[in-house]
């Protein structure tokens, strides 16, 4: 499958181990990225708070340019799936609404016809590459390994544009954990939201959010986390040392992004996947899966 591959700006950057990871299990699972550098920032966001206008705009002009292509749009990110899935459901209801962003962005040379539609990682493999293809594929099967698995928000909300799980008992990532060979870990957190927006204006609630789901998946067995989610793999890793100390607990819960636990168990080594890059150390699983 050929599709426009957008990572997203985290991917890019502080996180770029999910970028790499992606490239490296692509084409193993069917897909053929297509970079395009002139896409910018979806503005996640946040850009609408200050300018509405500009945050469609700039979404209208990206699909725009994914649909002058004949492609798809495939992203790692579920802020980024969220947010552009929002824009385009605009863009592709209210004629009106898009035919005014059209025109702003129509001196960019360019014009969305409403043609695009949004994967994301999970979803594709979930639903289009199968989950019975993946476990065929299966080269180090993550045995005996409890994984808790981490949505997030944005990938199951808003409800009204995420139809492809259920919301509030979703079951894609526990089916990708087995077929992996691990065993999934049931527990609340999985489906609360990681913090990370809210962490400048109110640190400590963010904390203790993130503490305290950490906590749970590890009373329950969790050895490693995974999350679909490239903003709430760095919540949960990068500020995990601060997560402890709010909560006093001593979490150290490894936090893996999708495309690195599927390169696992396909095979792929710890180099290749950039797992030394990660704040909470994998040094426990390295004999067992690596």
């Amino acid at each position: 499958m050929r599709v426009a591959y957008y990572p997203g700006c985290a991917a890019q950057e502080s996180a770029c181990e999910a970028d790499h990871s992606t490239r490296l299990i692509a084409p193993l699972v069917g897909l053929e990225l297509v970079d395009i550098p002139s896409l910018s920032c979806c503005g996640a966001g946040s850009l609408g708070e200050a300018d509405p206008d500009i945050e469609l705009a700039i979404n209208a002009r990206n699909l725009a340019i994914v649909e002058e292509d004949g492609l798809d749009l495939l992203t790692i990110c579920s802020t980024c799936y969220m947010n552009i899935s929002r824009k385009n459901k605009i863009l592709t209801e209210d004629q009106s609404e898009a035919a005014r962003i059209n025109e702003i962005i129509g001196e960019t040379g360019h014009r969305y016809k409403g043609t695009v539609n949004l994967i994301h990682l999970l979803w594709y493999l979930v639903g289009e590459f199968g989950i019975d293809n993946l476990k065929g594929m299966v080269k180090r099967p993550l045995k005996g390994v409890k994984v808790a698995p981490f949505y997030g928000c944005h990938i199951l909300r808003p409800i009204d544009i995420h139809k492809l799980d259920d919301p509030k008992d979703p079951s894609s990532l526990e089916r990708l954990i087995t077929a992996l060979g691990g065993e999934p870990v049931p527990y609340g957190g999985r489906i609360r939201c990681c913090g990370l927006h809210i962490m400048l204006p109110a640190e400590e609630v963010a904390l203790k959010m993130m503490g305290n789901h950490l906590s749970c998946a590890k009373e329950r067995g969790a050895e490693i986390v995974v999350t679909p989610c490239t903003l709430c793999q760095i919540s949960l890793d990068m500020y995990q040392t601060k997560a402890e100390v709010v909560i006093d607990e001593k979490l150290n819960l490894p936090v893996l992004h999708l495309s690195q636990l599927i390169g696992l168990a396909l095979g792929l080594s710890h180099e290749d996947l950039m797992l030394s890059g990660h704040l909470v150390s994998l040094e426990t699983l390295m004999g067992r899966v690596i």
